[in-house]
């Protein structure tokens, strides 16, 4: 959720920040402008992986650039359905594009040292019943049920190796 919120939050500096150094050329209008970000937000969220892993696949120079990409495509889709967001001309296109792309990265970055920061800094004695999936609580102490969950994996992993195991010799 803190996530979320640092993303809606760097998007409109973004937006922000572009509009009023490309002026005229970049029109941010009220309550819909809200919604813009909101629709940025979630394109970004949702195109990243697909232009990542399709850069990976075919084109790594694409996986380099997948953010750049990923904020021109959520622009472009964002200008194209919301009454938010109005963009003119191909210079102006590619300056929103980069202003909104190092704005947004820039104040995700602070943005999350600030609130993870404070997370990261709960006292871990404000969640003495929390244990993590390997059974080890956040006292750095490992519960019962771990020592039987690690003594269980490993007898199944001894019964899948080819290898004899030194266990399994003196046992014969």
């Amino acid at each position: 959720m803190i996530r979320v919120g640092i993303s809606l939050l760097g998007a409109a500096i973004g937006f922000v920040v572009a509009a009023l150094v490309l002026g005229e050329d970049m029109d941010l209008s009220g309550t819909a402008f809200l919604i813009a970000i909101g629709i940025f937000v979630a394109l970004t969220a949702v195109l990243e992986p697909f232009i990542e892993k399709f850069g990976n696949e075919h084109l790594p120079i694409i996986s380099i650039a997948s953010s750049l990409i990923t904020t021109f495509l959520a622009l472009l889709i964002t200008e194209l359905v919301s009454d938010g967001l109005t963009i003119d001309g191909l210079s102006t296109w590619l300056f929103a594009t980069l202003i909104v792309w190092a704005c947004t990265a820039v104040a995700k970055l602070i943005l999350a040292r600030i609130f993870i920061k404070e997370v990261r800094e709960t006292p871990r004695s404000a969640f003495p019943e929390a244990v993590t999936p390997l059974g080890i609580a956040p006292n750095g102490l490992a519960s019962a049920s771990a020592s039987q969950h690690f003594t269980v994996v490993r007898s199944k992993l001894d019964d899948l190796t080819l290898l004899p195991s030194p266990n399994r010799q003196a046992a014969r």
